[in-house]
């Protein structure tokens, strides 16, 4: 899968280019941790979808200083009548280790609001974020698909 890098608007030719590649699915952010929609995310999931791009998944990063109902409410206004894969909350905003009990509270309110709309939910965050915050967020996010990114480097072989 590919994720098109904020701020960065979605060419037809581009989203061509990696549905014709195997790429099977694009991750386009669509909320903010400033509390507000990206302004490219629409025409992106369109600009994915119509390339026949497998699945398009929608990326939210929470806005930890903006109620979670305004938040589920903006999303879910913006993916009105588009046919999303999954939804993924974002938990790598540094606020998000310092109040795990707000973390609780708006991580399950994110959750129930995006399920609500008819969304399945996943969440999204490094290994790193999840060591600090595992036992932090584990229950409300039981049910769901969890992820983190892994990078690794192969040395390559040398030929004799």
């Amino acid at each position: 899968g590919v994720m098109i890098p904020p701020p960065d608007k979605l060419t037809d030719t581009t989203a061509k280019c990696f549905s014709s590649s195997g790429i099977k699915f694009m991750l386009v952010r669509t909320y903010l941790a400033s509390g507000k929609v990206d302004k490219n995310a629409v025409e992106n999931i369109k600009t994915a979808t119509a390339a026949g791009m497998g699945e398009v998944h929608a990326l939210v990063y929470p806005a930890m200083y903006t109620e979670p109902k305004e938040q589920i409410a903006d999303v879910l206004k913006t993916l009105k009548g588009l046919k999303i894969a999954r939804l993924w909350i974002n938990i790598n905003i540094p606020d998000w280790r310092e109040f795990h009990q707000m973390n609780i509270e708006t991580l399950r309110d994110l959750i129930n609001g995006f399920q609500r709309g008819g969304h399945k939910v996943g969440i999204l965050g490094t290994s790193k974020v999840w060591y600090l915050s595992l036992i932090h967020i584990s229950e409300p996010t039981r049910p769901l698909y969890i992820s983190y990114a892994v990078f690794c480097l192969k040395k390559k072989k040398k030929k004799k």
